[in-house]
Order: structure tokens, then sequence, then C-alpha cells
């Protein structure tokens, strides 16, 4: 589990953090398993080390699932609550899996058919890598902002003219 703050943006002391130690603790065998990385800086080497990544966001506020992005593009698949526009980024049964928020049991199903199929895995990994490159490039998303900018100063210059010029010219 990686993340410096792990979800206690609020300050209060039940953060998820103490959640997750709180659950560990009841569950041994699993806390064993289970290691809390912190901030970490060179997030490709955690990805290339994991067979899957988990994303369990319940806040439709999450714009964008730039970690999904990321894990995606190392070829890992993703299983991710549907919130926001991770549809975007994850193609349910093509490159992970997308859970309704709050579905805990479905979202262990999901990560539990993945961790246990390496052929699943490898598909989905694929389908993933294709799918970032083909629709998440840094010289598109650059094109599609200068677009916008354009656009608004276009309309900006007309608005500023029509204002300027006498009616009926």
């Amino acid at each position: 589990i990686v993340g410096s703050k792990l979800g206690n943006f609020s300050g209060q002391k039940n953060t998820y953090l103490a959640q997750i130690k709180d659950f560990l603790a009841k569950n041994p065998k699993l806390a064993k398993k289970v290691v809390f990385g912190g901030f970490i800086e060179d997030m490709p080497q955690v990805y290339w080390a994991s067979d899957v990544v988990v994303s369990t966001s319940s806040s439709s506020a999450e714009s964008f699932g730039l970690a999904l992005v990321e894990a995606a593009s190392c070829a890992i698949p993703v299983v991710s609550t549907k919130t926001a526009s991770q549809h975007l980024i994850v193609k349910n049964g093509q490159t992970g899996f997308l859970i309704p928020p709050k579905r805990p049991a479905l979202l262990a199903e999901k990560v539990l058919t993945l961790a246990k199929n390496h052929n699943l895995r490898r598909i989905f990994g694929q389908n993933a890598r294709k799918h970032v490159t083909d629709y998440f490039q840094l010289q598109d998303y650059v094109a599609s902002v200068e677009k916008i900018y354009l656009s608004l100063l276009t309309n900006r210059l007309k608005s500023k003219r029509s204002k300027l010029l006498p009616l009926g010219k």
C-alpha cells in the first residue's frame, strides 16, 4: 500500500490507515503480505512488482485516476471502483474490472479472479498498455489544451471587436 497520507486529508483520528491497520491486526495471515510503502517516487518499480493494482476511491470528486493510467502503461491490470472518469481508463473486462462503489465482496472476487489467472492478467495488462498508448499521449493532451486556449482567445477577440465596432458595420 503506497501513499503518504492514505486518505487522511481531514486530520481526523479515525483515518483510513488506522482502519486498515485495525483490519490487519484481526487478520494476521493477510497482514504478513501487506507492506506500507509510504510516499514512493519511482512508481513504475512498484507497478512492475505488482500483479494487480486496486483503486477503491468511493468519491466522485476524484476527477482522473492518474495511478490507473500509470499502472496500465506498465501493463498491469486494474480493479477499480467506477467513479468519475475511471471508465475512460479501465475498460471493464478488457483491461481490468470496474466495480460499483461500496461493493467489497465483488471487488475481492475480481481481485481474486486476476490473482488466480496469470494468463488473464497478461492479456488485460497487454490490452491496458495498448489502450493508454492509444488514448493518453502527452502530445495529444497538449494539443487538446492548446485548442481550448486558442478557442477561448478567438472568442474573446471576437467579443472585444464587436464591442468596438458601431452597430450595423
